[in-house]
């Protein structure tokens, strides 16, 4: 009995976008991506890497996916504000992230919004406000890892 050609093949996304939302320039955020083969047979895909104007990076091991099952890749944003000059203004970062497998390639539109670090002081401030909330920020350095024993 012949296949049907209207089973769907290949792989599919879980997630048809991924919005990082607003951002503060200067910081590397993270969004994990799920990736499906709907196909019969096991495929191998690839993911295109992203041009550095972007500030994004794809974090995976290409590897045949069995058919059925799923596999996750991290996309990495560290945020520049693109095409904002001074030290006050919000910069959009859009790129359509290409997956290609053996049998099908597939587009997924990665979309951030950055503002530099002024900007996103007073974006809080005013959303803090809005809400009633008056939270400052008491320390400015990294806290330190330290071993528990």
């Amino acid at each position: 009995m012949p296949l049907s050609k209207s089973l769907k093949q290949g792989i599919s996304l879980l997630e048809t976008e991924v919005d990082f939302g607003m951002l503060e320039e200067g910081y590397t955020y993270s969004y994990t991506v799920n990736l499906k083969n709907t196909g019969i047979r096991s495929t191998r895909y690839k993911i295109k890497t992203p041009p550095p104007s972007t500030g994004m990076k794809v974090l995976y091991t290409p590897h045949p996916i069995a058919a059925g099952m799923s596999v996750s890749f991290q996309i990495e944003l560290y945020a520049v504000p693109v095409g904002v000059e001074g030290e006050r203004g919000r910069g959009l970062v859009e790129h359509d992230l290409e997956i290609i497998s053996e049998i099908n390639s597939l587009l997924l539109p990665v979309t951030a919004t950055v503002l530099t670090n002024a900007s996103y002081q007073d974006e809080v401030s005013e959303r803090n406000l809005a809400k009633g909330v008056s939270i400052q920020l008491s320390n400015s350095s990294p806290i330190k890892d330290t071993q528990i024993q």
